[in-house]
């Protein structure tokens, strides 16, 4: 038990010296010294007093350079003249040492080896056996305020007006108040606490947030959002306005922040278009949107003229209002006539001309007949399906041919004479350019008197006003 106790007496002076040592400067040895080193005439330790009595001083004892000898006692003393007490570490340490080297608070009382605190404003003495030369002693003062058990780094004593003032939070209410001064020489808290009050409160926005700060401690309470800083998100998108949130606490903000979309261009798609918001990416869609237009195109080829315009019909066109996407809906949609000219497409017919004006028409020749034999055949009827049997037959065909002039019509490109009435338009009949013209009729009928059409055409091939001509034929 003994060996246990002495051990853990070794261990718990080793910590302190490792304590102290953190906290004082290098090692002074001491060299200088006053007095007789005697009980009546102690030696006064000149380094140490000149230190304020802080810091680590050696003793050398291998020598008589500090002793008054090789035998007897040496005595020494040191005077503490602070206001605040000091702590002394002695080292070594070893239970053998306690014969050697003893501290107390007079010449005649040195019964202690244990590290001692020395009272502010007085002195204290040691006593070292000349005899000792085994190792040096390290002696290490430090501030001490037996007030707190603390060691401090001032010799400031506790102030009793505690002007300056440290406050610690401890709650959401209140915080505690501590004597700035005195922790800041390292007294403790216990011996500095000056009470408990409550928070000093007020608002301030901080990071978007609003907070309650007191203004004494380091108590804050972190509030609602402010929402001061917005940024767009294509979640929140709607078909009026881009998506909002605060950029802060992401809430959610398109209700109240209203920003209506920023469209670019137009985009063609398969379907119709498109258009992308700048700002948050939203995409608008709408088909396009037709309009019908009429617009004449194509021609056709007029013997004697060449290629016209189609003159009997023009194109149906859907074009697109937004994107201008356009597609032929009817290629063969007939002109719509009102006069002259199409009410749908424009197209005119052109100058209408005058009609010709038929100066002679005379048979020319005799008339011919001729005898003509069908061969018989089968042909099916679709109606009532079945084949039907056509018989072979005999019949007469006359030809008549007859000489016709007539005088020019200005701006005609051309006429057309002929025994039957001529259609609309010149397509497919032979124009004649010039004045007179013989034309033939064949029938399986005797005539005694033949009708004769001469139309002019304008440059469009249409034909304008007709004349007539009966003529007696034999």
């Amino acid at each position: 038990m003994k060996e246990k106790k002495i051990l853990s007496t070794l261990l718990l002076s080793f910590l302190m010296i490792v304590f102290c040592r953190a906290n004082v400067s290098a090692s002074t040895t001491l060299t200088t010294k006053s007095g007789a080193g005697t009980t009546a005439n102690p030696y006064v330790l000149t380094q140490i007093n000149n230190a304020s009595l802080v810091g680590e001083f050696i003793l050398p004892t291998s020598t008589t350079a500090m002793k008054t000898g090789s035998s007897g006692y040496t005595y020494y003393k040191i005077t503490n003249s602070s206001s605040l007490s000091r702590k002394l570490t002695i080292a070594p340490t070893a239970a053998a040492n306690y014969s050697y080297f003893t501290c107390g608070t007079s010449t005649s009382s040195f019964n202690s080896y244990t590290n001692p605190t020395i009272a502010a404003n007085s002195t204290y003495y040691f006593r070292l056996n000349n005899t000792y030369t085994s190792n040096n002693i390290t002696l290490t003062f430090q501030r001490y305020c037996t007030k707190c058990s603390s060691i401090v780094s001032s010799d400031a004593v506790h102030s009793s007006s505690h002007t300056s003032v440290k406050y610690v939070s401890t709650s959401s209410s209140q915080h505690n108040k501590y004597c700035a001064t005195c922790q800041e020489y390292g007294h403790g808290d216990a011996c500095t606490y000056l009470g408990a009050e409550a928070h000093n409160l007020t608002t301030v926005v901080m990071d978007g947030y609003q907070y309650e700060v007191c203004q004494d401690c380091s108590y804050q309470k972190k509030g609602d959002c402010t929402h001061s800083s917005t940024e767009v998100y294509s979640a929140g998108n709607t078909s009026s306005y881009c998506g909002i949130r605060c950029s802060i606490c992401k809430t959610d903000l398109t209700s109240t922040k209203k920003r209506a979309h920023t469209f670019g261009s137009m985009t063609k798609t398969e379907d119709g278009h498109e258009w992308k918001c700048t700002n948050c990416g939203y995409t608008k869609f709408s088909n396009c949107n037709y309009v019908t237009t009429y617009k004449q195109t194509g021609y056709v080829t007029v013997k004697s003229i060449g290629k016209i315009p189609n003159f009997t019909s023009h194109n149906v066109i859907k074009t697109c209002t937004i994107c201008g996407k356009s597609y032929t809906e009817v290629t063969t949609d007939l002109h719509s006539f009102s006069g002259w000219k199409c009410s749908k497409c424009g197209y005119t017919k052109g100058t209408k001309l005058a009609a010709p004006k038929v100066k002679s028409a005379k048979q020319s020749g005799k008339r011919k007949s001729k005898k003509v034999t069908t061969k018989a055949y089968w042909k099916w009827d679709s109606v009532w399906n079945r084949w039907l049997y056509y018989k072979s037959r005999t019949y007469t065909k006359y030809t008549y041919k007859v000489a016709v002039k007539w005088n020019k019509v200005k701006n005609a490109k051309g006429y057309i004479v002929s025994t039957t009435k001529p259609k609309a338009g010149a397509l497919g009949y032979n124009l004649t350019k010039g004045l007179s013209k013989t034309v033939s009729y064949t029938g399986t009928k005797k005539l005694s008197k033949l009708k004769v059409y001469v139309a002019a055409v304008n440059s469009k091939g249409v034909i304008c006003n007709i004349a007539t001509k009966t003529v007696k034929v034999k």
